[in-house]
């Protein structure tokens, strides 16, 4: 078995994921999955939300086939405004266990969960949050948006670019969350993994 571990960032629309070296603490690889179900526009809820969840879980089912990691880390769920969304999210979190227990029961026993934010969180770990400029920027944006249309406003400083930050200055990458919405996706991954191997990592007994 590799010596590796998979960082997962589950979602239905866009999974991201990043590989490390345990020993070495490297990122190998990183990227994402996402669903590709023919006709999903045709089709209404529930039957798209379901045949999107057996899809990601597939795909994901054969990354972590592929990849055969020691170790298998999983972004726990927040609580979202979207009651359909999260009633899918929570779902796809249960499909994929139940693949899992089907391909590698090994991984269920040592599956890490990690919370995005609070005491415990990776986010935390990190120490990824508004500087007193960022907020100055913030609240300069805020003006401005003010005057727009929707269409017209500018992209905040939030999570999503704070993990950016992390990830393109220490592993030298070149992430845009703001022109290329998908890579949160990535960089949420790397930044988890990142954290996971850093401060929660211990040898299986």
């Amino acid at each position: 078995m590799s010596n590796l571990v998979l960082s997962i960032d589950l979602s239905t629309a866009s999974t991201g994921y990043a590989i490390f070296d345990r020993d070495a603490k490297r990122l190998e690889a990183h990227g994402k999955v996402k669903p590709k179900v023919p006709g999903i526009h045709k089709l209404k809820y529930p039957e798209a939300t379901l045949l999107t969840i057996r899809d990601m879980t597939a795909r994901v089912r054969d990354l972590i086939l592929t990849v055969n990691p020691s170790r298998l880390v999983i972004e726990e769920v927040n609580r979202g405004i979207n009651r359909i969304g999260q009633k899918g999210l929570d779902a796809c979190h249960f499909f994929l266990l139940d693949e899992i227990m089907k391909i590698r029961p090994d991984l269920i026993k040592t599956l890490t969960y990690v919370d995005s934010n609070g005491k415990k969180g990776w986010r935390g770990m990190l120490s990824l949050k508004l500087s007193d400029q960022d907020k100055q920027v913030n609240a300069e944006i805020r003006l401005r948006n003010r005057r727009k249309k929707k269409t017209q406003k500018a992209p905040l400083i939030d999570y999503k670019v704070l993990a950016q930050r992390y990830v393109n200055a220490k592993f030298k990458k070149s992430f845009n969350v703001w022109e290329n919405p998908g890579d949160n996706d990535e960089c949420d991954a790397i930044a988890m993994g990142d954290a996971f191997i850093t401060y929660l990592d211990k040898p299986l007994s």
